[in-house]
């Protein structure tokens, strides 16, 4: 699981993501949508097509992780946005749990406009 009290700054990714896409395919989309490429300690989150899957890119200083996470009942609520945006770790903790993440953000009075 990811050590998130390690992880810097959380990004997501706006649409829908081909999920052939590997390490090499997610790392270039990187590449070409932040000026600084990827940084060390840093989550690229993307979505598929039918909000059943997540994929999370997480850079360190050697390596790269991919992390996958399908849901067999349900969909995943992705964050309806226009370009690539910064998250929380809580709303990260939201997203890949499954849970409602629009609702749990109301009832915060909490929402946001990007959602």
């Amino acid at each position: 699981m990811i050590d998130l009290a390690k992880i810097n700054d959380v990004y997501v990714f706006s649409g829908v993501t081909d999920f052939r896409k590997g390490i090499a395919g997610l790392t270039r989309l990187i590449y070409e949508s932040f000026d600084e490429g990827a940084v060390n300690n840093n989550l690229y989150v993307f979505c598929n097509k039918t909000k059943t899957c997540i994929k999370i890119l997480h850079f360190e200083e050697i390596s790269i992780w991919l992390y996958q996470k399908r849901l067999n009942i349900g969909k995943f609520t992705y964050p309806n946005i226009d370009s690539n945006c910064k998250i929380t770790k809580d709303e990260l903790r939201i997203i890949i749990s499954g849970l409602d993440f629009v609702r749990i953000l109301e009832n915060k009075g909490t929402m946001k406009t990007l959602y």
